[in-house]
């Protein structure tokens, strides 16, 4: 274990950027991707040589720890948000299964899905670096705390690494290989996904920061637990092809750092107030994302 360091000032956090460009007019896959900063490119191929050589065994084992800190080294209240999780999980679960096997799934629900996948996680690094401002705040006026050592949290903290970075792509290479040449973020991304975005500006701007883990914690958990078992079902059923990489990669990276916001829930969450912070923003993250799948699986 390591301490979690003493935020610098805030007027340094304020310069906090992000190389994520998020077009708002019409654009060319293609061309887009070929305008990233190669800084992103390099790091975002290094993070994919890693997953590619990702054994099962190390797979394996991230899964056995992950069950192991959820069972052992859980506060009575992240367990608390942690069950409440898994019943909307489950709920969510249940649908996708259900719409797989009656066959309402097809490729153009498939290519609507990741465009909203491309659109909120293109905003992933921002909400984390504005996460991490706060963060910071925290730790300084509550003098530390601790977090394991390579926490991704603590790592937004200590050297403005943010693993986040580039994700977005992977949903566009996934389109390019479907045959979607342009996106319209005005056209194709859903109210339910514009929503889902602006509400995190909203809870990192003017609510308790803290329910922000209402958000990431409900997302990354789904990828890590059950993302695996969703491509399965979707090669069973003949959709989307090779087109996986957003998906897969997702399950093999948050899986690598779920435990990371247990152990934050476990370090923030220490009242009533701020697990039902954390509950409330967690049903909206539910509402909007369940609506925002259901939107897209039903386009025909």
């Amino acid at each position: 274990m390591i301490r979690s360091p003493i935020a610098p000032p805030t007027k340094d956090l304020l310069k906090m950027t992000t190389t994520t460009i998020i077009p708002t007019k019409k654009f060319t896959i293609s061309e887009h991707l070929a305008s990233r900063p190669q800084e992103t490119l390099q790091r975002l191929a290094l993070q994919e040589k890693s997953i590619s050589s990702a054994t099962d065994a190390r797979l394996q084992k991230e899964a056995s720890d992950l069950n192991d800190y959820e069972e052992n080294h859980c506060t009575e209240f992240t367990k608390c948000i942690l069950n409440h999780m898994l019943g909307l999980h489950s709920e969510f679960n249940d649908y996708v299964s259900a719409e797989l096997f009656a066959g309402r799934v097809n490729t153009k629900g498939y290519s609507s899905y990741l465009k909203q996948a491309w659109y909120h996680t293109s905003f992933t690094p921002t909400f984390e670096k504005l996460f991490g401002e706060r963060l910071c705040d925290y730790i300084r006026s509550n003098q530390g705390g601790s977090f394991e050592k390579g926490n991704k949290f603590l790592m937004l903290v200590e050297k403005d690494i943010d693993e986040e970075e580039g994700h977005e792509l992977w949903a566009l290479r996934d389109l390019s290989d479907l045959g979607v040449n342009h996106v319209d973020p005005y056209t194709d991304v859903l109210p339910e996904t514009k929503a889902l975005v602006s509400s995190q500006f909203d809870r990192l701007s003017r609510l308790e920061f803290k329910g922000f883990l209402g958000y990431s914690f409900y997302l990354e958990y789904w990828v890590a637990k059950y993302s695996a078992m969703q491509l399965q079902l979707m090669e069973e059923y003949g959709i989307g092809g090779t087109s996986k990489r957003f998906i897969h990669n997702h399950s093999v990276v948050d899986q690598g750092h779920a435990k990371d916001n247990l152990e934050l829930l476990n370090y923030l969450i220490t009242s009533e107030d701020d697990c039902k912070q954390v509950i409330e923003h967690m049903d909206v993250a539910h509402a909007l994302y369940f609506g925002m799948a259901k939107q897209a699986f039903s386009i025909r």
